[in-house]
């Protein structure tokens, strides 16, 4: 009986342990009273004013660009934010003493009111952090607004696979009206009907040419 009440012990924490980890490499984390809303560039950390009210700079030296209070990245982060894979406050609070330029007159912005790269430099960027715009109707984002949250508190991504709670957040939020893929316009749902199509064209050039 002791043999069998150590190994379902063991199956527990084994279990635990896994979650743990995906929490952490999903980043998941639980967001500060002040950001309950939802998580935005606005309320980030890293956020500075520039001269125009509608426009921010992000000063993480892995963005350094230009992005308006509808825009979201990996790289989130603000005071009082609690990890769900440790104890303790996340760190990495630095401050970066860089210069905020003025933004162009004729900054782009896309339907959703996030700011539009286009420049290969800043494509790439947005890319390595998954910097998107929120939908129209999201000011901020949260589990409680992820298409991968359930009725039940448990989200459904298997990067997560485990309780939530409305105030948390992690790297795989998504909504079906999100735009991932600001240098070209598109949101997520366009972008794989898009990647499904570039899929298509692969095979069947493939296939040309196996029958040459």
């Amino acid at each position: 009986m002791k043999r069998i009440a150590e190994f379902f012990k063991h199956i527990i924490k084994a279990g635990f342990t896994a979650a743990k980890v995906r929490a952490r490499d999903a980043g998941l984390i639980e967001l500060p009273k002040q950001v309950a809303k939802g998580a935005n560039c606005l309320n980030c950390h890293w956020w500075k004013d520039t001269n125009n009210r509608d426009v921010g700079y992000c000063n993480h030296p892995r963005v350094s660009m230009f992005v308006s209070e509808k825009q979201l990245c990996n790289l989130w982060n603000s005071n009082g934010v609690k990890t769900k894979w440790g104890s303790g406050e996340v760190v990495g609070l630095e401050e970066y003493k860089n210069l905020v330029p003025d933004p162009p007159a004729d900054l782009p912005f896309d339907l959703s009111g996030g700011v539009v790269y286009t420049g290969e430099a800043e494509v790439s960027r947005a890319k390595n952090v998954n910097l998107i715009t929120l939908p129209k109707d999201i000011k901020g984002a949260a589990c409680f607004n992820c298409e991968y949250s359930s009725s039940m508190g448990w989200c459904k991504n298997s990067g997560v696979a485990q309780p939530i709670q409305k105030d948390y957040l992690c790297h795989y939020w998504d909504h079906p009206n999100a735009i991932r893929s600001k240098w070209r316009g598109l949101n997520s749902v366009q972008e794989e009907k898009v990647r499904d199509k570039t899929k298509r064209e692969m095979k069947e050039l493939r296939q040309k040419l196996k029958n040459l």
